[in-house]
């Protein structure tokens, strides 16, 4: 084995590799903000910056966000594919084409989108369709997020 020679500038792979290691190391030590707390404030890592300004981020959009989406010109791909109750509603139970009864569809649940109107959506319930005030539904919410996002929800049905 021969014997290296650090006076001429030879450098071994074993040498590079810890380098290379602890370069790696104190790079996710600094991204994670665990030298932060011996650094100036101003080398202080973007990850404890962004983390403070994440705290002060709203996580949800608000109404004031929300409410500029005219649900009648909304184009078919940003319609979210369910939509949940706001509050509980009773729908009718029809049998043979007479109501036979009531049901009641409790806050929170959820129901497939048939279609979006302007103040209105239809839903799928059982093998019926029914008509729900927007405002009773979290559609405009949902809406708003696929549109921000821009990934339209994929329909199983063309419509």
């Amino acid at each position: 084995m021969k014997k290296r020679d650090y006076q001429s500038g030879g450098v071994s792979f074993w040498d590079l590799l810890i380098i290379v290691l602890i370069g790696v190391l104190a790079y996710f030590l600094y991204i994670r903000g665990h030298l932060d707390k011996y650094l100036p404030e101003e080398y202080a890592s973007a990850t404890a910056a962004a983390a403070r300004e994440a705290a002060n981020a709203p996580s949800e959009p608000t109404n004031a966000e929300v409410q500029p989406i005219n649900l009648g010109t909304l184009e078919r791909r940003y319609w979210p594919r369910q939509i949940q109750l706001r509050r509980s509603l009773e729908f009718p139970v029809m049998t043979g084409g007479q109501q036979t009864g009531s049901m009641t569809a409790p806050a929170g649940a959820i129901f497939d989108v048939a279609e979006i109107r302007a103040k209105e959506v239809v839903i799928k319930n059982g093998g019926s369709l029914e008509t729900v005030a927007a405002g009773d539904t979290d559609v405009l919410e949902r809406a708003y997020t696929l549109k921000r996002i821009g990934a339209p929800e994929l329909k199983s049905e063309a419509h």
